[in-house]
């Protein structure tokens, strides 16, 4: 993207893609962002079978409602937009939730995923994940980086050891970081992945504010190459300026 001339103005990484997301920002070299990623899934793999995920359609005050009955065994895991939060926790307990809200008729969708990620089963890897980090200096970003641990622009003392041992357990703000992407005037938004999983809630996330473009690099059945230029040709037509020279 950036060959054909698409730098972007901030940069936002969703739970584990705030891995990349620093690489793209400079501020993890390609060899520390290998290790955050090998240590991090190695300590993923220790909580396999402890828990499960489910996408719901509630605001956050609604699916605090809905989990309140299930105590600390159920808890959001992600907020990613005013009306879908990832919850996370204990099988039967997710299971018995996504059982109610569908026969509610909400939106409820189990994640294809055998853990309970930024829940409390990962606490007591956290630690440890910090220690087998340790030393690893983060520099400072050549592109802004918007955290979504706090959903606001990234500051020196961020992406540290002690920064992904949260990143495993605390909740996913990536609605409070794409108000803040909204508040610095994003007009285009590009979601780099091999399909489209986050527009959606992008583009309620917009709602209300103001018109942007919401494009997908990649998409699950289209040609890669039919997929990535009309992407370019959608960020063309939204104001960025494409280095034609270079396509």
């Amino acid at each position: 993207w950036q060959h054909w001339g698409i730098d972007p103005d901030f940069i936002i990484g969703h739970s584990v893609g705030e891995v990349a997301a620093c690489c793209a920002a400079g501020v993890l070299p390609l060899e520390d962002a290998v290790r955050v990623v090998f240590h991090r899934a190695r300590v993923m793999q220790r909580a396999t079978g402890q828990g499960e995920m489910a996408a719901v359609g509630l605001s956050v005050e609604q699916a605090a409602q809905e989990i309140r009955v299930y105590g600390d065994r159920l808890v959001i895991a992600a907020v990613n937009s005013p009306s879908s939060i990832v919850l996370s926790g204990e099988v039967e307990a997710l299971r018995d939730l996504v059982a109610k809200t569908s026969e509610k008729g909400i939106f409820c969708r189990p994640l294809n995923v055998n853990y309970a990620f930024h829940s409390p089963a990962l606490e007591p890897y956290q630690a440890e994940l910090a220690e087998a980090l340790d030393g690893m200096q983060p520099q400072p970003a050549q592109v802004p980086i918007i955290s979504t641990l706090t959903g606001r622009i990234a500051g020196k003392a961020d992406y540290g050891p002690q920064y992904w041992a949260r990143n495993i357990r605390e909740p996913v703000q990536f609605h409070e970081a794409l108000k803040t992407a909204i508040e610095l005037g994003g007009q285009a938004f590009l979601e780099i992945s091999p399909h489209p999983v986050l527009a959606a809630p992008i583009r309620q996330s917009l709602a209300g504010s103001r018109k942007a473009a919401v494009v997908s690099s990649l998409t699950r059945n289209l040609p890669e190459r039919i997929a990535v230029l009309t992407a370019l040709g959608t960020l063309h037509a939204n104001g960025c300026a494409v280095r034609w020279d270079r396509l």
